[in-house]
C-alpha cells in the first residue's frame, strides 16, 4: 500500500489523498478530494466523511470535456464522493449502456458488477443486502476474475478505500432518465 498526500497552500483549496492498495494481483485505487480536511487529516480519517448514501450515478462526461492527454472522461457519485476518470474504450457508444446493463444485474441480484472504464480499471459495486460497496479496482491482466468476496482490508491490514450507497440508490439512477446529470 501507498498513500501520497498533495497539499496545497492556496487558502481554501482542498486535500487530496492517492492511495493504491494491493490484495494479491488485484489493485484498488483512489484519489480523494476533501475540502474540509487539513493537511494533517489521514484517509482512516476520512473513511466516514463520504457517506451519504441516498446518491448514486455514474456517467460520460461530454466529449468537450477530456482529461491531459485528450481521453474522454467519466463521473461517478457515491453519495458524497464524487470522482471525474479518464475512460479508454474502442467503443463509447454503448459504454453507458454497458454499465446500466450491469447496474440492472445487481439490482435483480448479481453479488458483484464491472462497470469497465479502461481495459485495466473499473468500477466494482458489490451487493450485500439492501448496501452498495462502490470500490475502483486495477485488474493487470484485464480479466477481474477475482472480484469475489469483497476485500475490506488489505493484506497489510490497511482499509481498502471503498464508497457506501444503497441499493434504492442505484435503483433510483436506473428509473432516471439516461444522460440526467446528478
Amino acid at each position: 500500500m501507498f498513500c501520497i498526500h498533495r497539499g496545497d497552500d492556496t487558502p481554501g483549496s482542498p486535500t487530496r489523498w492517492a492511495g493504491l492498495f494491493l490484495h494479491g494481483s488485484i489493485a484498488t485505487m483512489t484519489v480523494i478530494a476533501c475540502p474540509s480536511l487539513t493537511g494533517d487529516a489521514t484517509p482512516h480519517g476520512m473513511h466516514g466523511l463520504f457517506r451519504r448514501e441516498g446518491m448514486f450515478s455514474i456517467r460520460l462526461l461530454p466529449p468537450t470535456r477530456v482529461g491531459p492527454d485528450g481521453q474522454r472522461l467519466g463521473e461517478i457519485v457515491v453519495g458524497d464522493f464524487r470522482e471525474t476518470f479518464a475512460c479508454y474504450s474502442d467503443a463509447f457508444v454503448g459504454l453507458e449502456d454497458g454499465w446500466r446493463e450491469r447496474l440492472r444485474a445487481l439490482i435483480e441480484g448479481e453479488p458483484a458488477v464491472v462497470l469497465r472504464h479502461d481495459p485495466r480499471f473499473a468500477w466494482i459495486i458489490y451487493r450485500e443486502g439492501v448496501d452498495c460497496y462502490v470500490q475502483q479496482r486495477l485488474s493487470p491482466d484485464g480479466s477481474f476474475a477475482d472480484i469475489l468476496p469483497r476485500v475490506t482490508m488489505t493484506e497489510d491490514g490497511d482499509a481498502v478505500s471503498e464508497w457506501t450507497t444503497s441499493l434504492e440508490a442505484v435503483g433510483q439512477f436506473l428509473n432516471a432518465e439516461p444522460g440526467r446529470c446528478t
